[in-house]
């Protein structure tokens, strides 16, 4: 059987805690929700063998070995390149940390799963207007469609790329909260839908049971943080170069997160 630790992926935090919520209501949602995680199920083709929960965003420009395609490029595009498995090898190689399993959601999946939770609260650092919709300084609560668009705004954003993410990390926060709640109760059926359409991972419904009873406390307390890199040009494309001991520094984090 398969020894599961902490670990870190964009996107846990909302699955698990998703699933944690529903587990305990009876025993119809138990049978939705092992008929929804089973079609969630799509192996990475890999034989893997606190209190407080680590959101860490990686620049998607990041310039890392890509492992198994014998190349340096955006760490991006490791999964274009090779899928989960590929994804998951080259962020472990870049962090020197195991990484057990993946969860990935599309951006439709975002915007349906915040309608899902009956929206969420954020609270914006400045006042900016994104494709005819402006968010005022400060919090305020957004549905599905706006908080999309709260994700996406970058160009008018003093940090760029990572004021985005940051945003980003929000919204992922927010939903955690949001279906740990007695919100997330009623809205099981919703939130099921959405994680059907929208999700897929290598954890089954056991691994979840799992890590539900192990972290629980974990994902009502959610760290988040931000590995930063400087821009260059190599051959007319854009990356981003971490620097040894920024790099150094996410490991750490991380590591002490892995004890």
């Amino acid at each position: 059987m398969i020894k599961l630790k902490k670990f870190f992926l964009v996107f846990l935090g909302i699955l698990l805690a998703i699933i944690l919520v529903i587990i305990g209501v009876g025993a119809k949602m138990y049978l939705d929700i092992k008929s929804t995680t089973n079609n969630l199920y799509e192996s990475a083709n890999r034989n893997n063998d606190s209190d407080e929960a680590l959101l860490v965003s990686l620049p998607r420009d990041t310039y890392a070995e890509i492992v198994g395609h014998n190349t340096q490029d955006k760490i991006n595009h490791a999964y274009a390149f090779g899928g989960a498995a590929m994804s998951m090898d080259t962020v472990a190689k870049l962090l020197d940390i195991p990484i057990d399993h993946y969860i990935t959601i599309n951006m439709q999946g975002i915007e349906t799963l915040v309608d899902a939770v009956d929206g969420i609260e954020v609270n914006n650092p400045f006042e900016f207007t994104y494709e005819d919709k402006t968010f005022p300084k400060g919090k305020q609560e957004l549905n599905g469609e706006d908080a999309l668009k709260y994700s996406r705004m970058r160009y008018d954003d003093p940090e760029g790329d990572y004021g985005r993410q940051g945003r980003q990390r929000q919204i992922i926060t927010g939903v955690a909260k949001k279906v740990l709640s007695t919100k997330g109760l009623t809205n099981y059926s919703s939130i099921l839908k959405t994680l059907g359409k929208n999700v897929k991972t290598d954890l089954t419904f056991t691994d979840m049971r799992t890590l539900m009873g192990d972290y629980r406390a974990a994902f009502g307390h959610i760290k988040s943080d931000q590995m930063k890199g400087t821009g260059f040009m190599q051959d007319s494309v854009s990356y981003q170069r971490i620097d040894p001991s920024e790099l150094k520094r996410v490991q750490d984090e991380l590591k002490v997160q892995l004890k």
